[in-house]
This record gives C-alpha cells, sequence and structure tokens, in this order.
C-alpha cells in the first residue's frame, strides 16, 4: 500500500496531548510552536505550527501555477482521499488539510514538467509542517521524488 497506514482514521492532532517523539506512521513529530515560539498550551493562542520528520510516499494531484497572490511560481499536492496524511485533521481546524505546498519549488517544476505542470503522481515526501488556524503559511513539504505518474483527467488547482 501507498503511504502510512490510516486504518484509524479521521485521526484528531490534539498539540496539547501530542509530544515531541510522537509517531504516525513514518512521520515523527519534532516541534510545536505557537505564533510567538512559545510552547502550545491550552491559553495559547488559535494557531501553531507542528513540525514532523520522516519520509512518506502519497498519492494525489499537483500543480505547478503562478501566483498572482504570492507573486511567484508555487507547487502543491492535493493528496488522495485514500492516502491523506495522517495529521491532516487538526483539532478544530475546519481547513481539514487537503492540500499542502511543496517548499522546493524548482525541483517540482523540475521534476512534474515545468512551470504549469499539472496531473497525478505517487510522490516521496520529506517532513511535514502542519501549520493550523491563523497563520496563512499553509501546510507544506519537501518533494523528494516522483514515485509514478499517472493517468489523468485535466486538474482544476482553483477547485
Amino acid at each position: 500500500a501507498v503511504g502510512p497506514d490510516l486504518t484509524h482514521r479521521p485521526l484528531a492532532f490534539d498539540p496539547i496531548v501530542r509530544n515531541i517523539g510522537w509517531k504516525v506512521g513514518p512521520l515523527t513529530l519534532v516541534s510545536i510552536q505557537s505564533p510567538y515560539g512559545e510552547a502550545v498550551t491550552s491559553t495559547t493562542p488559535d494557531w501553531y505550527g507542528a513540525t514532523f520528520s520522516g519520509k512518506t510516499t502519497i498519492t494525489g494531484r499537483y500543480a505547478v501555477i503562478h501566483s498572482d497572490l504570492a507573486g511567484d511560481t508555487i507547487a502543491f499536492f492535493v493528496p488522495d482521499a485514500e492516502s491523506v496524511l495522517p495529521v491532516d485533521a487538526a483539532q478544530g481546524d475546519d481547513s481539514l488539510h487537503l492540500s499542502f505546498y511543496l517548499e522546493n519549488i524548482d525541483k517540482a517544476v523540475q521534476l512534474f514538467g515545468g512551470p504549469d505542470a499539472q496531473g497525478r503522481a505517487t510522490i516521496e515526501i520529506d517532513g511535514y509542517t502542519l501549520n493550523v488556524g491563523g497563520s496563512e503559511a499553509g501546510d507544506r513539504s519537501k518533494l523528494v521524488r516522483i514515485v509514478e505518474k499517472l493517468p489523468s483527467n485535466t486538474f482544476d488547482p482553483s477547485l
């Protein structure tokens, strides 16, 4: 099977309950920070970043587009329902983390086939940062490699 074992979904990520070192499949929680760098407690702001280390393989849709809002090219990935990352259901977060940005845009452009590439693939990622609440940074990870490009219909990144 591709990706982590998700037989126990949905899995809510609660930053107050989880400790550094917590493992979710191949991913290990290495840090949790609130906006000002302090430890996350029940009295800290409603947004935080949780960083996981480790590599995992997931299948889904990708797009490399020019974003007028960002003023640059961005690459993002939308995992298929059966391979959504196990940290996708952060407690109290309505975004459900259905997509994430690929940090290494040059590699994404190269591997996916250009600045306007889109399609389906199974990819390997390294690390994952879950941004919850008021952060506009979005979830993100690093693309390691494309395991397989898959047949796809046209992908509309505005969805």
